[in-house]
């Protein structure tokens, strides 16, 4: 409040992973001032930060916004400019940040107004839209994530009391990152981009490291519901329903079909995510039953498992995400009730 300076807008993001969410804004006209970043010290006050790269380069910025790229459980920072100079932070996971200096998003030099970090491939990796200030011309940008092995998870929240969107319900995802138990916090919300015309997606995006597992997850929804996980895969996009559990298995349950069934995954070869298929009948009395959806490789060994829990009659599309994994021969296996089938993918990358 009482830091009065020029400013093109703000970002909400807890690149400390301290469970509070702090404040970077962007500096105005260049000559008045730079970019400012306030820690939330949790107990309603901020501290301002001084004397970090990320606070201390003098130009003319526009949009910001917060994304863990590297997927290490810190969230980086980009800063486009209105004088051509865009800036991109990473984060060291001790507090401060390194300035990026190589790199296309770092020395195209377009004049960059909002910013939105997004998975607009579904491969596992943020990317980058930047929207070019319409007064200098040109055109907006998008900047693929070429990624690496780290793994994440992408969660889609969907409200049932809470508004559809879920906005302004806050994710708190616990795992174990280079030995050490790491909290993250993302909150949902319509303007996560920060400054004039960023947003980022709506899905909650977490970078996990080397984490093996997801220890727990809790989504404190707008309407007061509590809901809690725990033991999650990571390396999936996943559906968080206000307080009917999480999913990333797409049903229709209106057309009951007859008997099981097990498609060919769409598309084969894929590189590197593909969809499966599968029909649910009813079993004795019914109901569904306890189904199990595996992924192996061409040792046998089991990879993935995509599905294990009951599912009610209806058919089912699970997405299979194989970044992480060589091109290759792989076979995915249904069992539920009686029945199980295999068959072959190809992914080739």
């Amino acid at each position: 409040m009482l830091d009065v300076l020029h400013s093109s807008g703000g970002s909400w993001g807890d690149y400390n992973n301290d469970g509070y969410l702090d404040l970077f804004v962007t500096g105005g006209v260049i000559g008045t001032g730079v970019d400012r970043l306030f820690l939330n010290n949790g107990n309603g006050t901020f501290t301002k930060i001084l004397n970090d790269p990320i606070v201390t380069y003098n130009h003319w910025s526009g949009g910001s916004s917060w994304g863990d790229f590297n997927k290490d459980g810190y969230l980086d920072m980009f800063v486009g400019g209105y004088d051509g100079i865009n800036l991109l932070f990473v984060n060291n996971g001790n507090g401060s940040f390194t300035r990026i200096d190589t790199g296309i998003i770092v020395t195209d030099g377009n004049y960059k107004e909002g910013a939105g970090w997004c998975d607009y491939d579904n491969d596992g990796n943020l990317d980058l839209f930047v929207a070019r200030n319409n007064f200098f011309g040109g055109n907006n940008c998008l900047y693929h994530n070429e990624g690496n092995s780290n793994k994440w998870i992408n969660i889609k929240c969907v409200g049932m009391v809470s508004n559809k969107c879920g906005i302004g319900a806050k994710l708190y995802l616990k795992a174990v990152i280079n030995g050490n138990t790491i909290t993250q916090l993302r909150e949902i919300s319509c303007q996560t981009g920060g400054a004039i015309s960023g947003q980022n997606m709506l899905n909650a995006f977490f970078g996990l490291g080397n984490a093996t597992v997801i220890d727990s997850l809790k989504i404190i929804w707008p309407s007061g519901i509590i809901d809690k996980y725990a033991q999650i895969q990571p390396n999936r996009f996943i559906t968080a329903v206000e307080g009917q559990g999480i999913s990333n298995i797409k049903s229709n349950t209106n057309n009951i079909p007859q008997e099981f069934k097990l498609y060919q995954n769409f598309p084969n070869p894929f590189n590197p995510t593909t969809t499966i298929k599968f029909d649910i009948p009813p079993f004795e009395g019914g109901q569904g039953g306890m189904t199990i959806l595996k992924v192996y490789d061409i040792l046998g060994k089991g990879i993935e498992t995509l599905v294990n829990e009951k599912l009610n009659p209806g058919t089912y599309e699970v997405a299979f995400n194989a970044s992480q994994y060589p091109s290759g021969v792989y076979f995915y296996n249904l069992t539920s009730g009686n029945f199980s089938e295999t068959k072959k993918m190809f992914m080739i990358k």
